[in-house]
């Protein structure tokens, strides 16, 4: 991929838009981007990571400049090879998002296009998810590797030299994401072993809960549900004989006790006989009293019913002679009321004429009456028009009124609208401005505040440094005496190890008496050898005191190191925090603090006056609206009330014209009545139709009265025929009733029995008595005669039997014995055929407990063996190494490149890194023993060796980097060095970016990319230069 253009707006500190044109700044292969600190250079590569994948590298989502509300990226890329190079451009704009206090910036737009063959974009995908898909498509690398492979951090491949083993191992693993191979692997290994042996666990703790769960268990289980199954067969036998005996002993006890209590019953009933024959008289003598008792009854009420005949006939007689003088007064009635209506009878024709002519004056009468009240609306409603006529030229004028009055307010809305005021636009800029004003005033305070604080502490470090170096001369000092001690010590060991050896070959020499031969160590010819006793060294314990000596130097030299690399670090820092003091002098130098203020107020004062002119004047054009909606709804109420004056005006008119239509009408009518009434009252030779007319009335009405009397006599004469006839009757009927009654009652007092009947009353019992009393008699028999009956039969069923109660009893012991022993054995065989089925069903279950388990044994055994294959990470380093070896033979080939083919990059074996210098006939050297200079190329090929390896994963190689890392602590020796190494990249379709803050690199780099922060504007903009 080559970048080609970048367009920046509202990101980080990009409030305004910027433009970066990367063809240009590309073409002459090594180009530097610039600026100091927080200026905005890594801003640029957040821009193109966030229009490729959406995202920026270090993940916060409050990327949106505070003074704007969207930003926006257009970032345009070619990638591939030949013919099937193609250039993209990626478009996105995000929004800000409040929620839960935070502001995040979320997807507003995007947009991926491709350039057609004839120079035309056309869309690939415009979703935030397909673009991000189309995107990884295209590019092939998802965001992490892009990163990697764009951004070479080359100091921490200096560090990757230095490593060895594991930490070289785990650094491959990160980068090339091996953790999948190594410790995912295992970790998912482990966590497999874990569950597995889990459930080898949890199956053994199954099995473990079935210990007695046998084949053999089962079947002597078997064994034991046949033998108590025979034994529960003979012991129900014996219960059933048993259950036999009791029972036949039982009946007998139970017919002997039966036949005792009858007995005692018969004696009782026998005591009882003399009793029960004087209660059978007694019933004999109520039985003949209860037969002559309804004939007694009978003449009661035959004496009774004579009695109410009697008085019955007595009325009749006396209703009869009532009725005889009612028949003979109304028939007078009737007769004076007929010949009444004879005398009021009238002519009919007459009736009807009268009839005629008074309803013909009826109506004659009523129109004349709604003529009247038609008349009397038609002036009523002209009365009413008038008035609505008089009311509507008020409502008009009204009107014409109102319509001025809105002009009027319309007017005066044009004149407040013609005063000119900013717009909301240059609101929104004067805004704008006073708060860049306001971030510039308070970044000038931070800075002034941050250079007082950078200033103390920059006395400090240096006092600090200077006690520092003080340190460091002593120490020196103190390690060069320590040197030169140890050195007069390793001397004097030498000389006395010297004499040690030579007392040692004297003595050798003296014991085989060598003299005048020669001598084994220079060949010359021993003269003498004169032994002199030489004082014992004890050559240990001098050893001893060197080797000590040694160790405090070592400690002394770490110690100074120490000191040295502290020194070190504490003048970087006092080095950049100068650097910094000086940016913010020149910064601080630049303004000032008391204009910016001044500026700051007046310019908030004048946005306030506008702010308050605008207010006032859209307050007042608000008031004229209210003021015009107001009338305007008043002329809405005059325009409704004038439509509905109109209708009613109308409405009136038309009812005047019905009106007179109708009197009009009334009037021809009136006429016709006329016309027919007059020959009417002649002839009938009346002048008020109206008393005549009530007078007849008056005779109907009394007329019709008499003759309602008349047929209202005759129906009760009627009614008094009819009474008379049913009176009668019963009279005649009742007279023979009683002699019936007469009759009867002489035929029973004839008889017998009657003549002895006070004694028979006497000895009668009652009804309730002589029902008691027969229940009793009858009872009596009845047990008498079941007694009797009963004990024969108990008799003949005992057979001469006899039993005692102690019989039963032992009998009912021995069945309650027997039946015990069955009930023992059948819980004996439930429970043995319980646990039988039970031990089938448990059989079951640790057979499938066994095959899992042999299952699981199974994957543990697999497992296993991995975790023998997989242990220490041998996969992962097996990898590791063929990722190494690759990495190595690339970045040799980079080496040789850049240093004209004096070094290359190897490793041995046990995979360490080694320097091969060819300039010195291929001697090898370990890498922590290169030079400063030596270091950094060889981090920079490794580097590039590594960036090519993780774009191997992509469709089409990148062909830029940046190299963000590493040149502050470069001389200006080892600074060309490299800088001559990165040109010889360039034959490689490579482009090679530089950011830093270093000014010696500026004028190394053909083309560079200032970056500076405009404290005016408040953002960062940016300057092509050569």
């Amino acid at each position: 991929m080559k970048p080609i253009r970048l367009e920046i707006d509202g990101i980080n500190s990009y409030a305004s838009k910027q433009v970066i044109d990367f063809e240009t700044l590309t073409s002459r292969g090594i180009f530097g981007i610039f600026g100091k600190t927080g200026s905005g250079k890594s801003t640029i590569l957040d821009a193109m990571t966030l229009a490729l994948y959406g995202n920026i590298a270090r993940g916060t989502k409050e990327f949106i400049n505070s003074n704007r509300d969207k930003a926006s990226i257009f970032y345009t890329f070619e990638l591939g090879l030949g013919s099937d190079r193609a250039r993209y451009m990626v478009t996105r704009r995000f929004k800000k998002k409040e929620k839960s206090g935070k502001t995040s910036a979320v997807s507003d737009y995007v947009r991926l296009m491709s350039m057609d063959a004839s120079g035309e974009y056309e869309v690939l995908a415009d979703k935030v998810g397909e673009v991000n898909s189309q995107i990884k498509s295209i590019l092939g690398l998802e965001e992490s590797d892009f990163l990697k492979s764009v951004v070479l951090p080359q100091g921490r491949f200096g560090e990757f030299l230095s490593l060895t083993g594991k930490d070289r191992r785990n650094m491959l693993e990160r980068i090339f994401n091996l953790e999948e191979y190594g410790t995912d692997l295992n970790i998912s290994l482990a966590r497999n072993k874990k569950s597995v042996n889990d459930q080898i666990n949890i199956v053994q703790a199954k099995l473990a809960e079935y210990p007695d769960v046998t084949a053999q268990a089962y079947k002597d289980l078997e064994e034991n549900i046949k033998d108590v199954n025979n034994e529960l067969a003979s012991s129900k036998n014996s219960l059933t004989e048993a259950d036999k005996l009791y029972e036949e002993y039982r009946e007998v006890y139970k017919l002997m006790s039966d036949k005792a209590k009858l007995d005692l019953i018969e004696k009782n009933l026998s005591s009882q006989r003399e009793e029960m024959e004087f209660l059978r008289s007694r019933l004999e003598t109520s039985r003949t009293y209860f037969g002559l008792e309804a004939d007694i009854k009978k003449i009661e009420d035959l004496d009774a019913q004579l009695v109410k005949i009697n008085q019955e006939l007595n009325l009749a007689d006396k209703n009869k002679k009532k009725l005889d003088e009612d028949m003979a007064r109304e028939s007078d009635i009737l007769g004076q009321l007929e010949s009444k209506i004879k005398d009021m009878r009238q002519d009919s024709d007459y009736k009807n004429r009268l009839r005629e002519a008074y309803q013909l004056e009826v109506s004659k009468n009523q129109q004349e009456e709604d003529k009247a009240k038609q008349e009397a609306l038609v002036s009523k409603d002209l009365t009413t028009s008038k008035s609505i006529e008089k009311s509507l030229e008020v409502k008009r004028e009204e009107l014409d009124k109102i319509e001025e009055q809105i002009g009027n307010i319309i007017d005066a809305i044009i004149e407040e609208e013609k005063i000119q005021l900013v717009s909301d636009d240059q609101l929104m800029e004067m805004n704008t401005s006073l708060h860049e004003l306001a971030s510039s005033l308070s970044k000038y305070e931070e800075n002034e505040a941050k250079y007082k604080l950078l200033k103390d502490k920059s006395s400090l470090r240096q006092e600090e440094i200077a006690k520092l170096k003080k340190s460091l001369e002593l120490l020196e000092k103190e390690i060069k005496d320590q040197k030169l001690g140890l050195d007069n010590m390793i001397k004097e060991n030498t000389q006395v190890r010297i004499q040690d050896l030579a007392k040692d070959l004297k003595s050798i020499l003296l014991d085989h008496d060598h003299q005048g031969q020669a001598c084994p160590v220079c060949g010359s010819k021993i003269v003498s050898l004169d032994y002199q006793a030489m004082y014992d060294i004890d050559l240990d314990a001098y050893k001893m005191k060197i080797d000590q000596a040694q160790v405090n130097l070592e400690k002394l030299i770490d110690h100074r190191d120490q000191m040295r690399l502290k020194l070190g670090k504490l003048e970087v820092q006092l080095s950049l925090e100068e650097e910094e003091i000086k940016v913010l002098e020149d910064d601080l130098g630049k303004k000032d603090l008391g204009e910016i203020r001044s500026v700051y107020k007046s310019s908030k004062d004048q946005l306030d006056r506008e702010r308050s002119l605008k207010s006032l004047k859209e307050r007042e054009i608000a008031k004229l609206n209210k003021e015009k909606d107001q009338v305007h709804r008043d002329k809405l109420e005059i325009e409704k009330d004038i439509n509905n004056l109109t209708i009613d005006l109308e409405s009136r008119k038309s009812r005047i014209g019905v009106y007179k239509s109708n009197i009009s009408g009334l009037d021809e009518s009136i006429e016709n009545i006329d016309s027919r009434l007059s020959p009417l009252k002649l002839g009938l030779g009346v002048d008020s139709l109206e008393e005549v007319y009530q007078d007849m009335q008056k005779k109907e009405e009394a007329f019709d009265s008499l003759s309602r009397n008349i047929q209202a006599q005759i129906d009760k004469l009627e009614d008094l025929k009819s009474k008379e006839r049913v009176i009668t009757q019963a009279y005649n009927e009742l007279s023979k009733d009683r002699e019936v009654a007469q009759g009867m009652k002489a035929t029973i007092l004839s008889r017998q029995e009657f003549k002895d009947i006070d004694r028979i009353r006497e000895e009668s019992l009652t009804r309730d008595d002589y029902d008691q009393a027969l229940a009793q008699v009858e009872d009596y028999d009845k047990k008498v005669l079941e007694t009797s009956h009963s004990i024969k039969l108990l008799s003949e069923s005992l057979g001469g039997r006899s039993l005692d109660e102690a019989q039963l009893v032992q009998q009912e012991e021995i069945c309650k014995k027997l039946t015990e022993v069955v009930d023992h054995l059948k819980d004996k065989l439930s429970r043995f055929s319980y646990q039988y089925k039970k031990m089938g069903q448990d059989l079951d279950l640790v057979a499938s407990f066994k095959k899992d388990l042999a299952g699981y044994q199974a994957s543990m055994d697999s497992i296993l063996e991995l975790e023998k294959l997989l242990r220490g990470n041998k996969f992962v380093e097996y990898l590791a190494q063929i990722y190494l070896q690759n990495i190595v033979h690339d970045a040799s080939q980079r080496l040789d490149l850049i240093t004209n083919g004096r070094y290359a990059l190897e490793i041995d074996g046990d995979y360490a890194f080694v320097i091969r210098d060819n300039y010195k006939g291929g001697l090898r050297r370990s890498a922590d023993t290169l030079s400063g200079g030596e270091n950094f190329l060889t981090s920079l090929a490794l580097a590039l060796a590594l960036s090519s390896q993780i774009q191997l994963k992509g469709s089409a190689p990148l062909e830029f980097f940046f190299l963000d890392e590493g040149f502050g602590s470069l001389d200006r020796d080892l600074l060309d060095t490299v800088m001559n190494s990165l040109e010889k990249l360039q034959g490689q379709n490579m482009s090679v970016g530089i950011i830093s803050h270093v000014e010696e690199l500026k004028n190394m780099i053909p083309v560079r990319l200032e970056v500076e922060f405009d404290e005016i504007e408040s953002s960062s903009k940016v300057k092509l230069s050569w």
